[in-house]
């Protein structure tokens, strides 16, 4: 490192060009790279993603899509045989307003256990049916963006609330109708880098307490487009998801101003003991500059690992972070010994001079207090380390990745009454999680439907076989659960199906794919880490020349 500190400082002029070049350069592969982004959630080695193709090609509703949920509540003194036209025409109107596909209590192909109608309540008033709305583009993981969708059940109450017969009530209820808001990806992406960009300016100010904070901001600003014109080069050998062009600039201004912190400080080090600005360079850069190239090196190769995974989005974030990682490496060790040398003394001087260097040396001291109450006592340090580790493992593994149930959305709201009607009808919630297949044409549909109608959990089967249920290779057929999959009997549930289709059936749903997204994540994740573990003991052997040190430090 100190021989590329020389190199650099020994050709200022080409660094900087060669910098302002790789700016531009990065800026045009971010316009390049906008319209080939992709917002497709695309698992092309799940069961689950496949089915869900298929069924998009044939119908062109359902598949991925969660379903909605019209509730219709009659007068007490109307029964359902008097009014049969208008309420089915109700919910006919209400499907042409989402532009989906309904299943409803006079669909053909209705098959339950017990010969019952399975969407009217046992009180023969309540009445409800399934629509599947066309494939809405969201991006991110299955299981995100409840609520997201196209909200259009105002609309759809209004439009059958003048149909049914007076006193008549309507509500529109689904996982995305008692969302607890709609998941448009929390704040914007320039308000994040805004606040991301102001607490890393509060925490930099608090260190340097001069000038000098600007400047690893300033090597973030620069390695962020860098890294943006390796993505453009990677693009035609990998999708590259939108969420890989989010948080790529989020991951730049962490990665890149650590960096150049671990660098800064030890100048500034050399600085205080009354060095030379270029001296005090070279002398930062043949410590601090190899940290930062070993750890970039370590990090970028961990990140690369993220590859082995089946799911194209996380392959995309994993070269991304990998990329940013290395231009931030790149940056810290080519441009910033030039910044330090032509203009770090100078924004030491303006921040005080003498009162700078005490203030320093007092902050200083401070740390060197600290960490020596930390070697007195480490026992009880590593106790309370340790035991603040293990407590935030066990929150960890509280996490819940699969749909979220009922229970933990929204209390209120006409989703929330269409839901409770439904229960006090006698109608499980496990009907918001009902969820499609693909019957090749090769399959007995009526059989398949007898099998599944038959199993536990399962309150009934639908396979109308009209036109808007076929197609050129197949057929749909809707299974309506008792459980939700936001809970462990509803996904056993979807488990059972899976296991008792016989070949050729593919299961579908967004529940579906995201219990077979998590198994298929989790399964390789053990050989991801372990690749990790392998690369990192790799690096820093080379890094520290021993092997007992890269042991403690994985």
């Amino acid at each position: 490192m100190d021989r590329l500190s020389h190199f650099v400082l020994a050709r200022v002029s080409c660094v900087v060009y060669a910098a302002g070049a790789l700016l531009l350069l990065g800026g045009v592969a971010l316009a390049l790279l906008l319209p080939r982004v992709s917002e497709a959630n695309e698992y092309p080695d799940l069961d689950a993603h496949r089915a869900n193709e298929r069924i998009e090609r044939l119908v062109g509703t359902g598949g991925y899509e969660r379903p909605l949920v019209p509730v219709v509540s009659l007068p007490d003194d109307v029964s359902l045989s008097d009014v049969h036209d208008e309420v089915a025409g109700a919910f006919g109107l209400g499907a042409d307003v989402a532009a989906g596909r309904l299943a409803g209590f006079d669909t053909d192909g209705i098959r339950t256990a017990d010969g019952t109608n399975l969407f009217v309540g046992d009180d023969g008033r309540t009445v409800y049916g399934l629509i599947y709305p066309p494939r809405t583009s969201v991006g991110g993981l299955p299981g995100s963006a409840i609520g997201e969708g196209p909200q259009v059940q105002e609309h759809m109450s209004e439009v059958m609330r003048a149909e049914l017969p007076p006193g008549s009530e309507v509500a529109i209820t689904g996982l995305d109708a008692i969302a607890t808001g709609a998941d448009a990806g929390g704040l914007n992406v320039p308000v994040k880098l805004v606040v991301t960009v102001g607490m890393a300016l509060v925490v930099m100010a608090w260190i340097f307490r001069s000038s000098l904070a600007f400047v690893p901001l300033l090597m973030a600003v620069l390695a962020v487009p860098i890294s943006f014109l390796g993505l453009l080069v990677a693009s035609p050998f990998m999708t590259v998801h939108e969420t890989t062009i989010i948080m790529l600039p989020l991951f730049g201004v962490g990665i890149a101003i650590d960096y150049a912190i671990i660098v800064v400080s030890r100048w500034r080090e050399e600085q205080l003991k009354g060095n030379e600005p270029a001296d005090a360079v070279h002398r930062a850069m043949s410590t601090a500059g190899g940290a930062v190239a070993f750890s970039a090196t370590a990090v970028a190769l961990g990140l690369l690992t993220m590859v082995v995974l089946p799911i194209p989005l996380l392959r995309s974030l994993g070269v991304g972070a990998m990329l940013v990682t290395a231009a931030s490496a790149l940056v810290t060790l080519t441009l910033l010994p030039i910044v330090l040398r032509r203009y770090g003394h100078r924004m030491i001087r303006r921040s005080g001079g003498d009162n700078y260097r005490a203030a320093q040396e007092r902050a200083t001291a401070t740390w060197a207090r600290f960490s020596g109450w930390v070697v007195r006592r480490r026992w009880l340090v590593a106790a309370g380390s340790g035991g603040a580790l293990l407590a935030l493992c066990g929150v960890a593994t509280q996490l819940n990745l699969n749909l979220p149930a009922s229970d933990d959305m929204a209390t209120s709201g006409p989703g929330r009454v269409g839901l409770t009607t439904l229960a006090d009808a006698g109608v499980p919630s496990g009907v918001l999680s009902s969820f499609d297949l693909f019957v090749p044409e090769s399959a007995d549909v009526a059989a398949v439907s007898r099998d599944l109608a038959s199993l536990p959990g399962i309150r009934g089967v639908v396979a109308p076989g009209t036109s808007d249920w076929t197609g050129a290779g197949g057929s749909v057929l809707t299974v309506v659960p008792t459980d939700e999959a936001g809970v462990a009997a509803g996904r056993s549930t979807v488990e059972r199906v899976i296991d008792t289709v016989p070949e050729g059936v593919l299961v579908g749903g967004n529940a579906t794919q995201q219990m077979e997204y998590l198994s298929a994540t989790y399964s390789v994740f053990p050989w991801m880490m372990a690749l990790v573990a392998v690369v990192t003991f790799l690096v820093l052997a080379r890094a520290f020349r021993s092997v007992l040190l890269p042991i403690k430090a994985i």
